[in-house]
């Protein structure tokens, strides 16, 4: 998996990885636009580095629901200065997006599904860039569109 520096295209590999208390010192509602330490404790929280640095550029928060075999997208963000059209780093919601999936693949094949409630504002976007389902409150990957985010942003290296 790899993020692309806006400006000069260089790609980065990245890694993600289970968050552990000592990162919650650097995952600030200022940089996050959330407080990750309140996320529900039945969600598991993943950050994405650039491999072998230690700064969190994007985090997850997923719910796994064994019962009915898929992973929810709880929350989904890049910190401040990887959003919007000044970003640092392109690619950071792919690649974390592509990481649930792979974890549904693993857990539920034959039959992945990995879903999330957008904001509103994003719910067309999610649809649009990363070709997620319109399934009414929620947007979801099942199928050839979860295997095209796996194909493009996880197996990808660029």
């Amino acid at each position: 998996m790899y993020i692309v520096h806006c400006a000069t295209q260089q790609k980065k590999a990245v890694v993600i990885k289970g968050v552990v208390p000592k990162d919650f010192a650097a995952i600030t509602r200022a940089r996050f636009a959330f407080d990750w330490d309140e996320v529900d404790k039945s969600c598991i929280l993943y950050k994405l580095t650039i491999a072998g640095e230690d700064n969190i550029l994007g985090l997850m928060a997923i719910r796994d629901h064994p019962d009915q075999q898929w992973i929810e997208i709880e929350l989904l963000a890049s910190s401040v200065e990887n959003t919007g059209k000044q970003k640092t780093y392109e690619r950071i919601a792919g690649c974390l997006i592509a990481f649930a999936c792979r974890e549904a693949v693993r857990k539920y094949t034959p039959v992945p599904l990995v879903s999330l409630i957008p904001k509103t504002l994003l719910k067309e976007h999610y649809i649009r860039k990363y070709g997620m389902l319109d399934g009414s409150k929620f947007v979801y990957l099942d199928e050839e569109p979860l295997l095209n985010i796996l194909k493009e942003y996880y197996y990808d290296e660029g």
